[in-house]
């Protein structure tokens, strides 16, 4: 059992590798915009930036209702300036989030065409090995018990005949 083990885990990390090396090529891809919106998305997204955000609100509208006097308020209620700042940072948080979407999407349908690619060379290789073994059954006079269901999984797939399965027998929203 230790062989099978150390075999598993030979396979296991091997794969784990080439997984890794792909994500770190997806990262290299990244524009140094990209890395920067990124960066910052990851900072926004925490409750540490809500608090910040809260207290820098709360401190704006107390200072300016409460704390200062009539005359040496920079931004009175209604808090003219605050709702402007407040808008430029929702457009432009608006804008990074797009930004990191594409970008995260541009990287999933890489990973979809990746196993996309690992998937059709899978059943290539299943359809050779099912080749192979019913020439065995057959020189051993090993009956199988369906001869309709071999033939089928014997064909080879042809991602077009499944395209258009799909597009006829799916509902649409059109």
């Amino acid at each position: 059992m230790p062989e099978t083990d150390t075999h598993f885990v030979r396979l296991l990390r091997r794969n784990v590798s080439a997984v890794a090396k792909v994500e770190a090529s997806l990262l290299g891809e990244r524009s140094p915009g990209a890395r920067l919106i990124r960066w910052w998305m990851r900072g926004i997204g925490t409750p540490a930036s809500a608090m910040i955000h809260g207290l820098v609100f709360a401190s704006w509208i107390g200072l300016n209702a409460l704390v200062l006097p009539v005359g040496r308020r920079f931004d009175p209620p209604p808090f003219a300036y605050l709702e402007l700042a407040a808008s430029i940072e929702a457009i432009l948080l608006g804008i990074f989030i797009l930004a990191s979407q594409n970008r995260l999407q541009q990287e999933e349908d890489q990973r979809a065409h990746l196993g996309l690619q690992v998937n059709m060379l899978a059943e290539t290789e299943t359809t050779k090995v099912l080749h192979m073994l019913d020439q065995v059954c057959r020189r051993l006079g090993i009956e199988t018990e369906s001869e309709e269901d071999l033939i089928g999984l014997k064909a080879s797939t042809d991602p077009e005949t499944i395209v258009e399965t799909l597009k006829t027998s799916m509902p649409s929203d059109r």
